[in-house]
């Protein structure tokens, strides 16, 4: 190799560096904007296991506004932490 290969590669170098930093910065600005939350909106977090306790709670309460409704769905709970866990759920 050239000296003036050399120079052409180590100025394509810093080059290929500046435009791979330049997207990654406007493509994380990007995606900060579309995560952010729009005015008057809030973000919940839940995990899957309080997210399917909520859900079947919905759902009872859902079942329980029905004019027709005349039995009574049983869901047991895997023991005292997973009933906690749901008491905990519908506190939030």
């Amino acid at each position: 190799m050239t000296g003036r290969s050399i120079l052409i590669i180590a100025q394509l170098w810093i080059f290929g560096d500046a435009a791979s930093e330049a997207c990654w910065i406007k493509g994380h600005a990007a995606g900060a904007r579309r995560k952010a939350l729009a005015e008057g909106r809030f973000r919940v977090d839940l995990s899957l296991d309080e997210l399917l306790q909520l859900s079947w709670l919905a759902h009872l309460g859902f079942q329980n506004m029905m004019p027709n409704y005349r039995g009574f769905e049983i869901h047991r709970f895997n023991g005292e932490e997973n009933a906690q866990r749901a008491a905990m759920a519908s506190a939030r």
